[in-house]
Formats: structure tokens, C-alpha cells, sequence
């Protein structure tokens, strides 16, 4: 059944994709509600293509469980969509979800997207003269543990661009989790920084490519080092809130009034749901006899751990789409934050074609693979990626500033109901030959959008609150649930060979 009739009337559109400001707590709104936004309202605009009856028939004819997607210029939303449902029904256990919910106001999780946001993250601390951070700022100078390492000379930019030669994951063997039980987020990312310099390189130290989550979350290790404070923290106030993306957020949405995360289950032959557990990121599998994670490590995050609604999604990329440009798009705002030159920094692969099987393309730079593509616009250069976490969900999207367009898909599956890895190749070039030449579409802040009330409803009041230097809210019940991971460690192991 389909979530969202997208009509595209104007009022109509903001009725659907809007919950209302009023509806949203005291403890969410202490979180999510950044400074507000000036409107930017334009005296006509073209209404933005629906998408939702193409995503339905790829929903039906790939089995998958529920997806959302857009197609935006620089400044405007040319295309939007959803279909599908929240989570696969399973009597019992789950709601069927209905009435159909908004996937609009829906948090929609990115994984690996998470990664340019890092390497965003920390070109704004670059620029900030009062932190003692630059690009070539090297493991050895932030901690004394890598010196006489292999590591000691690993610069910052070779981090974000996987060349430090850290493997990819932090955890291989169950006594790695040893790293990421106890003690604060921050801490645990230090730990899991001075584990990695005892670790042999999985290829040659600021040479070779190797895609490494492990890389990145020693990268926000580095970030928190100089600034003492949590990656969090800085990712929210540096980057989310400036950007007005009241909506971010981190581990996966813990409310069954989300999109709800589906594994393959090769016994039962289908997709199952995750049921969020504490703080969004451990959880149970829909038939509660296996514990599992719906999302990696806490810890993790730099890597892969944020989650957003469309809207978000949408600020984000537009300020990326229009950061190389010299009048910096049509928010001034963007320039006070990166100029033109540090974009094209952010912008820049490194390496060469066919380095690695994961991106075998033009390069990789900062949270950013280059691929070339073919639109309504001739060929050229993209800025693309794909995030998906613990094989549950899935993103994917294009950047393309030659053209100024960004595509993006999400969905709650990796996997068809057949357990074949879906591919969103179908779906870009529908939405391509949807978007006209000339995008003049309703702006993001035209909508005015609010947040979703119920989107944290079954979460914990404490664990809404901001984190604090340390990287944990103030709650002790959210640190005690932290404590919980070494008990989890033989049921992570268990659920991560389901897919075998």
C-alpha cells in the first residue's frame, strides 16, 4: 500500500509533509530546533513532479518494503516521492501502519552518507582559525600513541579520502568489541584510534586506498582530540543546525512510526524487521529469538550513523550542489560557512580509476566517489555514493554540480524479498528523464516544513537531550544502556552471518 498520494497542490503538499511545529515536545524541540530559517518564498514556481506512482512499481516489482526519493536543483525540489510501507507486516508483532503514514516528515537513515558530512564537519573546523586542525594535520601530532607507528605520518585528508591503511572494519573478532565497551562515546573512539595503531595496515599508509569505516571513526576521534568535544556535538551545531537540518539525528529512527530497517532472512525466505532497542542502534529481530544490531556501534558514527527526513536531505545536498559556485547559490548563508575554493578541496578525488572493487570509478575524495554519467545534460563528473548499515537499509545519491541536479533514493531494504541486493539504477534514470532542463520547482523552506511528533515517540525522554562534551546525553540511563554491549556479543556475531 502506498504511504503518501503526493497531489502537489501547494497547500495541499505542505498539508501532507507537515505534522505541525506545535505538535512536537519540549525535550525534541531542545534537540532538533535550530535557529529559524528565513523564507525565501518566490512569486511563481512549478510544482514538483510526482514520483510516487514510478517508486510504487518498483516497489511491486522488486519486493521491497519501502522507499522514498527526490530530484532537486540547487535551489528548488523539481521531483519527489515515496512508496511502500513502514515495515514488512508481521502479524502480532508489528502494526500493518495503517492509515498511510508521511514519509515525508519520516526519518530516513543514510549510513555511509554520513561520511562527506564527517569530511564536511571538519573542513569547518579547518577554517575556524581557533583550532588547531589542518588537513595535513597527522595522527602522530594529535596522539602520542601513533608515533613510531606505521601511522605516525597518516595526515587528516588522507583519512577522509581511505588512504590512512587502517583496515575496514573495527570489529573482525569478537574480542575487537573489547574497544567499544565502556566509558564515554569519546573515549570509546580513542580507544578505538590507539587500537588501531597496533594493528598491522591493511595497505600501504597514506598511499593505498582501502574503504575503511575504521579510518573514519579515528578521523572523529582526531576532530574530538582538538576540540573536546563530541563528534556529535559538533556535527550539530557546526553543520546541522547552520544548515537548518532540525531533523538529523543519530543510529537508526527508535519509534515504530519510522521506516523501520529489514533484514533477509534466508530461513523464513524473506525480509524481516528490526525492532529498534535502546537509543535506536541495538535491537531484537521480529521473531525475538536472536538479539542483533539495527545500526553500527555508537561509536561508529563519523562513519555511518546519521538519519534524517527528506527536507534534511535535501539542505544538505543543495548546499553541496551549490558550494563550488562562485555566488555560492541562493542562500548567502552557505558561503559564511565554506567558500567556493574549499568546496572544490571537499570536491577533489584522489587516486585513479579502478583502485579498489568497491569504487572502481574516477577516484574518491572526502565522503565522495566520482563517477561519470550521461543526462539530459551530455556527460560529465558526479559526486556519488551509496550508505547502508548492518544490511537493513539503503541510500544512494548524485551530486551533479555541472548540471545542478542531486538524485537521491532511500530505502528500509538492501534486499528484495527474493534476497537479491537491489540496484536504484532504474530509478535514477526515471527521475533523470523526469526532471526537465529547467528545474523551477517549490523551494525547500517554501513548504515549511515541521517536524513528524510521533518520530521519537517510543523513545526514552532522557535520551532526547543534547549530548554533552563527552558524547552521552546526560541521562544515566542511557550510559547504562551502553553497558549493555559486552552482554550483546555472542547474538551480534550470531544475526551478522544470517545473510550467509
Amino acid at each position: 500500500m502506498k504511504f503518501l498520494q503526493l497531489t502537489f497542490a501547494a497547500a495541499t503538499l505542505t498539508d501532507l509533509c507537515s505534522a505541525g511545529e506545535q505538535g512536537v515536545s519540549t525535550d525534541l524541540k531542545r534537540h532538533i530546533v535550530g535557529s529559524p530559517r528565513p523564507s525565501r518564498r518566490r512569486a511563481s514556481a512549478t510544482l514538483p513532479a510526482d514520483l510516487s506512482p514510478m517508486l510504487d512499481e518498483f516497489v511491486r516489482e522488486n519486493g521491497l518494503v519501502g522507499i522514498a526519493a527526490f530530484a532537486a536543483s540547487s535551489d528548488a525540489i523539481c521531483a519527489v516521492g515515496c512508496a511502500g510501507n513502514l515495515s514488512a507486516t508481521v502479524p502480532g508483532i508489528f502494526p500493518s501502519h495503517s492509515p498511510p503514514v508521511d514519509l515525508w516528515s519520516s526519518p530516513w537513515h543514510g549510513g555511509s552518507l554520513t561520511k562527506s558530512m564527517t569530511a564536511s564537519l571538519a573542513a569547518l573546523l579547518i577554517k575556524d582559525e581557533k583550532i588547531a586542525l589542518e588537513w595535513e594535520t597527522t595522527l602522530g601530532e594529535v596522539f602520542p600513541e601513533a608515533k613510531y607507528t606505521p601511522y605516525e605520518n597518516v595526515t587528516l585528508e588522507q583519512l577522509s579520502n581511505h588512504r590512512g591503511g587502517f583496515r575496514k572494519d573495527v570489529i573482525e573478532k569478537p574480542e575487537d568489541m573489547d574497544q567499544l565497551s565502556g566509558g564515554t562515546l569519546v573515549q570509546q573512539r580513542r580507544g578505538v584510534a590507539l587500537f588501531g595503531f597496533t594493528t598491522d595496515p591493511a595497505v600501504a599508509p597514506g598511499k593505498g586506498f582501502i574503504y575503511s569505516d575504521f579510518g573514519y571513526t579515528i578521523l572523529g576521534s582526531m576532530m574530538e582530540q582538538r576540540t573536546g568535544a563530541a563528534w556529535e556535538n559538533l556535527i550539530t551545531e557546526r553543520l546541522f543546525r547552520p544548515l537548518g537540518m532540525d531533523s538529523a539525528y543519530f543510529g537508526c529512527p527508535d519509534t515504530l512510526h519510522a521506516p523501520t530497517g529489514h533484514f533477509f532472512d534466508k530461513n523464513t525466505g524473506g525480509l524481516l524487521p528490526m525492532h529498534p532497542g535502546p537509543g535506536g542502534w541495538c535491537g531484537c529481530a521480529v521473531n525475538y529469538t536472536e538479539t542483533c544490531f539495527c545500526d553500527i556501534p555508537p561509536a561508529g558514527g563519523p562513519a555511518g550513523n546519521v538519519y534524517m527526513q527528506l527536507g534534511d536531505y535535501i539542505r544538505y545536498y543543495q548546499w553541496h550542489l551549490a558550494g563550488d559556485r562562485e555566488d555560492g547559490g541562493d542562500s548567502a548563508s552557505r558561503r559564511d560557512l565554506l567558500s567556493a575554493e574549499e568546496f572544490r578541496r571537499l570536491h577533489k578525488p584522489s587516486g585513479s580509476a579502478n583502485e579498489s572493487e568497491m569504487f572502481p570509478l574516477s577516484g574518491y575524495g572526502n565522503g565522495w566517489a566520482m563517477r561519470e554519467v550521461t543526462d539530459l545534460f551530455g556527460e560529465h563528473d558526479v559526486l556519488w555514493h551509496t550508505g547502508s548499515s548492518q544490511f537493513m537499509w539503503s541510500a544512494e545519491v548524485y551530486v551533479a554540480p555541472q548540471s545542478d541536479r542531486v538524485l537521491f533514493v532511500a530505502s528500509n531494504s538492501m534486499f528484495s524479498k527474493t534476497g537479491l541486493q537491489v540496484s536504484f539504477d532504474s530509478v535514477f534514470a526515471d527521475m533523470m528523464s523526469s526532471v526537465n532542463k529547467t528545474c523551477d520547482g517549490t523551494m525547500i523552506d517554501d513548504l515549511d516544513k515541521s517536524r513528524d511528533p510521533g518520530m521519537h515517540d517510543e523513545c526514552p525522554t532522557e535520551i532526547l537531550g543534547s549530548f554533552d562534551a563527552e558524547g552521552n546525553t546526560q541521562s544515566d540511563a542511557w550510559k547504562n544502556r551502553l553497558q549493555l554491549l559486552p552482554a550483546l556479543l555472542s547474538s551480534f556475531f550470531a544475526a551478522k552471518y544470517l545473510l550467509q
